[in-house]
């Protein structure tokens, strides 16, 4: 009787909040919600008002269409996908797909009953070109029961989910017979099934099928969950104010120093705030490369997530679980050469842990990986034969691997990789090896022998990449550059360190002219006797 009684009561409280007109706002500014993973891995979202989508509510971007946008009306959460396509054929294809209203997806809705479905858009990436493609990411929620809970001490309907994580592809092509315009929706992909839940108020607990929500701030105050302090296992590897300092066998050394990325917020730059240099973050165990911004057509995207380890929009450029034996592809040079036609160069390297063991440098003991590296370029395009009409050009994606000379190389915890290669070396005949580091001016990491004094206060032969540059101008390069003194010679190398080019530069000259007409496509490497080195794609 007792158990019947409490039954009715808890059936009574769902019941009366179920009925209730208004929920607990879910959009709101000034919040930060923290995920983590089971790998101690952490995501962060943080909220403002949208500039680009007045009466929207931000999470971490503001592009509407995009990212994710949110607002609230009614029972209902939408998202935002104005300015994603204009064509109605595609509008259309997404109103027959997708619960929408007006120019928002429905996000979530209050009014979803047990056994009732949704499919729910996270994210979405649209293909720039003569032909439009979208690619949408997404979960398909299924509601399993829905009851209260309470936090802060206010009551909250809670919705018990199954949950699909999905790809889609919104496509418009030509037809190869008719030359019509073709427009498709097909579902790429379906994940596993893996269990979440949506709470008035807060909105869902997982953040795709690896992380799960812990906590929510608002305006700095705790709304939910419990104060997650994310713990840092391993010293820190990607920190501003510091300066590497590297030489090669014939003496001639090589710097780079460390500041916090403007262009990319939360990341560390070397050298270059630019995409297409090294530009790096931490995330739990993990080392990440930003490539957000190399590309954004899905179906390249897509080729890098599936060649490549990936973490959302950056490349796995080391990860402190890799263990004796394992591997890891690491990219440390991305170049997209202007062509009628995308394509993009990555360079790297095949890592493979030899040994683990542990160095004294500094303060600290730091953990060493002992690594045998294969170099390796990759290419990444999408080609079309530009010399059909436009309705007529069909565009073919593809990855390609070169490989070359395998060298012998180390991660140190809270240094980084001690060998540091030039784009385009693929034998490694100007590879550099890791010197001294100082951080804030103080020496932090010292090779065994290394005169770190000596290199911090005379560099012999400092390669500045600043010195040369390079212009192409029809068949030829011409070179810029200081004054030259007599004897200066200029070298062109080839994506493998073969010479293909030599020409003596006359003294007092400040450019000079290669011929490269008999030259193939590729990346290439000029280098001043002096020591000046640049980089240029033909």
């Amino acid at each position: 009787m007792k158990r019947t009684l409490l039954t009715l009561l808890a059936m009574l409280s769902i019941a009366t909040v179920l009925a209730k007109d208004s929920y607990l706002p879910t959009c709101a500014p000034l919040r930060e919600y923290i995920y983590h993973n089971e790998q101690g891995e952490s995501w962060r979202e943080n909220t403002f008002l949208s500039e680009y989508a007045p009466g929207y509510i931000a999470y971490n971007e503001d592009v509407p269409g995009f990212y994710k946008v949110l607002r609230e009306d009614g029972t209902r959460i939408l998202r935002n996908y104005n300015n994603i396509t204009n064509t109605p054929e595609m509008l259309a294809l997404i109103k027959e797909n997708f619960t929408t209203d007006g120019n928002d997806f429905v996000y979530f809705d209050y009014n979803l009953q047990i056994g009732d479905t949704l499919c729910v858009v996270e994210q979405i990436n649209g293909k720039a070109g003569y032909l439009e493609g979208i690619l949408i990411d997404g979960k398909i929620i299924k509601v399993e029961s829905i009851d209260v809970i309470e936090i802060n001490a206010q009551p909250r309907v809670r919705y018990i989910l199954e949950t699909n994580d999905f790809s889609g592809y919104l496509e418009q092509s030509r037809g190869k017979e008719s030359g019509d315009y073709l427009y498709t929706y097909s579902i790429e992909r379906i994940g596993k099934t893996y269990s979440d839940s949506w709470i008035e108020g807060i909105g869902y607990t997982k953040n795709n099928c690896d992380y799960e929500l812990q906590c929510v701030f608002e305006e700095g105050e705790l709304i939910y969950g419990e104060e997650y302090v994310e713990e840092r296992s391993y010293l820190p590897t990607c920190a501003p104010l510091r300066e590497y300092i590297y030489y090669n066998e014939q003496g001639e050394s090589w710097r780079e120093n460390t500041f916090s990325s403007e262009n990319y917020p939360g990341y560390i730059a070397y050298n270059d705030d630019y995409i297409y240099n090294k530009v790096l973050r931490e995330q739990g165990t993990q080392i990440l490369r930003n490539f957000d911004g190399l590309t954004t057509t899905p179906e390249l995207i897509k080729l890098l997530n599936e060649n490549l380890p990936t973490v959302n929009n950056d490349f796995v450029y080391f990860d402190y679980n890799l263990q004796v034996g394992d591997t890891l592809c690491v990219v440390y040079h991305t170049t997209s050469p202007t062509h009628d036609y995308e394509a993009h160069c990555l360079e790297g390297k095949i890592i493979k842990v030899l040994s683990i063991d542990t160095i004294e440098s500094g303060t600290h003991s730091r953990l060493k990986y002992n690594l045998e590296s294969r170099l390796f370029t990759a290419g990444l395009s999408a080609y079309c034969d530009a010399s059909l009409p436009p309705n007529e050009r069909v565009y073919e994606y593809t990855y390609s691997l070169s490989f070359g000379n395998t060298i012998n190389d180390a991660w140190i915890e809270g240094i980084g990789y001690t060998a540091f290669i030039f784009s385009g070396d693929l034998d490694a005949n100007f590879m550099h090896e890791l010197q001294c580091v100082f951080e804030e001016g103080e020496l932090i990491y010292c090779a065994d022998g290394a005169d770190c004094k000596g290199l911090s206060d005379n560099v012999n032969k400092k390669i500045d990449f600043t010195t040369l540059t390079l212009h192409r101008s029809g068949d030829a390069l011409m070179a810029v550059f200081p004054t030259a003194s007599a004897g200066e010679t200029i070298t062109l190398y080839d994506a493998t360190g073969h010479v293909v080019a030599t020409q003596p530069i006359r003294t007092g000259a400040t450019t000079a002219t290669i011929d490269t007409s008999a030259l193939p496509t590729g990346v290439y490497i000029a280098r001043l006797n002096s020591g000046a080195t640049a980089k240029v794609v033909l």
